[in-house]
């Protein structure tokens, strides 16, 4: 009995030895892929993505990363496939997919946007091809959220100043792509941990708007930003966190109230937001500085700065087994 209790931890430990924790930060000025330890915020590595990276994906269970490939002054059509153990590439050709940008991984399957194309598409890992496209029909569909089971695809419309809403799987009939309006030049978006409530952010109005995503309405309006960028619930659900360039600063809100908790002037334009697993320190790309913060988010204070490439945008935590 003692035997197999010893055993049992000496798997544990060395289980969690295996486990190292990594920022992946794409310089979309450079086209990189950034890696840094979280932890001493010290930088690992650098690896040529395509022209344009804006989003980043991570396949956690599969130990794979997904960056599109957005382009610059051309159209960029790709994206580029990252082994986490290797960080060596395979490029993916999108074809007529072009602009894509809001990537997030679910169940073996990788959601983004085309802006260009005016759709929303859906990658299949394992087969390693796209089984699903859907229009939108709307300008410039740039950010997404995606439900827990997969089944729903939420994404900002930022010159239609809207919200399409799609039922995946689904035939293309107007009761399964709805559109919803929302105020001037949407672009952040996040789903809450019941996907009970929809959070969008405007350029423009500086607003935030609370949607049901049942019956699709607007149930509240939140007020005192500037340009609330991005939206990000944190792991447990109980708070957001909001970047604002236009302050600028990272804004800390309690998700059931929708008060403001704290507020914390940035030194930089803040756009990019990840999480550590436990929640404790939230990671910020700061753009036109081109650097990452680490801010402990118990305290309130930054802990920590990494220098970066051209223009850092898509950011993620993510646990790899080394």
């Amino acid at each position: 009995m003692i035997k197999n209790l010893m055993f049992l931890i000496l798997v544990s430990v060395f289980a969690n030895a295996q486990a190292q924790p990594l920022l992946l930060v794409l310089n979309k000025g450079e086209n990189t892929l950034q890696v840094i330890d979280p932890e001493t915020m010290k930088e690992i590595k650098w690896v040529a993505t395509g022209e344009g990276p804006h989003e980043i994906g991570v396949d956690t269970e599969r130990q794979v990363a997904y960056v599109a490939n957005y382009g610059h002054q051309q159209p960029g059509n790709s994206l580029s496939i990252f082994s986490l153990a290797t960080f060596k590439e395979t490029r993916l050709d999108l074809g007529a997919l072009k602009r894509p940008h809001g990537l997030v991984y679910k169940s073996g399957k990788v959601f983004g946007t085309a802006e260009f194309s005016r759709t929303v598409f859906r990658y299949d890992v394992v087969s390693g091809k796209v089984d699903w496209i859907q229009g939108t029909g709307k300008s410039i569909s740039h950010m997404l959220a995606i439900s827990t089971n997969g089944k729903r695809v939420f994404t900002t419309d930022i010159l239609s100043n809207s919200v399409t809403v799609i039922d995946v799987d689904m035939p293309p009939l107007p009761q399964y792509i709805v559109s919803v309006a929302v105020d001037t030049k949407p672009e952040a978006i996040a789903l809450s941990h019941d996907d009970s409530e929809l959070w969008v952010g405007h350029n423009d109005s500086g607003t935030i708007a609370v949607i049901d995503t049942k019956t699709l309405t607007i149930q509240r309006k939140l007020e005192g930003f500037k340009v609330p960028i991005r939206i990000h619930f944190t792991p447990d659900g109980s708070g957001v966190l909001v970047s604002d360039p236009g302050a600028p600063e990272l804004v800390l809100l309690d998700a059931k109230t929708k008060s403001v908790k704290h507020k914390l002037a940035m030194p930089g334009v803040p756009v990019g937001i990840t999480m550590d697993k436990a929640g404790k320190y939230a990671y910020i790309a700061l753009t036109q500085a081109n650097k990452i913060v680490k801010i402990n988010l118990e305290t309130m204070k930054e802990e920590g700065q990494c220098s970066t490439g051209q223009n850092p945008d898509g950011i993620v935590w993510v646990l790899t087994k080394t």
